[in-house]
């Protein structure tokens, strides 16, 4: 992915494509909440084509928007640790969405609107990944399969 050549019509065709994966994502679980009260995490899994595709555009656009960039140097170490812990992201984000879901917390944010819970709970999720992979990412042996 790296070698892929950023360009204008690449980076909308994968914004679409995040997007409306996001989008399908969302209802998946949106959906069976409003008939059975729970969250289905039926297309939530690391080899669900949704959640492959939005790994890997996310991987782009965030190349796309901040390579050849002149930022600060914090800016830039944040970007390249979400760019570089992305793939762990993906590999890891289902055991955690599961357990934060059954938080009583995110229970009450599912009570109070479900579609505002399930953004808040997709963000939460994708940062504590992040940390941990960043971490994880640290140890030298572990750091070549992420």
């Amino acid at each position: 992915l790296a070698k892929i050549k950023i360009s204008k019509k690449y980076f909308i065709i994968a914004l679409s494509i995040f997007i409306f994966s996001y989008i399908g994502m969302l209802l998946s679980m949106y959906l069976p909440y409003l008939n059975i009260g729970e969250i289905s995490y039926k297309l939530d899994s690391w080899n669900s084509f949704p959640v492959v595709l939005m790994a890997i555009t996310l991987f782009y656009i965030v190349r796309c928007l901040f390579e050849n960039n002149n930022y600060s140097d914090k800016k830039n170490s944040l970007i390249s640790t979400i760019a570089s812990t992305t793939f762990g992201i993906y590999l890891i984000h289902t055991v955690f969405n599961y357990k934060l879901y059954k938080l009583s917390i995110m229970q009450s944010i599912f009570e109070f609107n479900s579609i505002i819970a399930i953004i808040v709970l997709d963000l939460i999720v994708f940062i504590v990944c992040m940390i941990i992979i960043y971490v994880l990412r640290k140890i030298p042996f572990i750091k070549r399969f992420l």
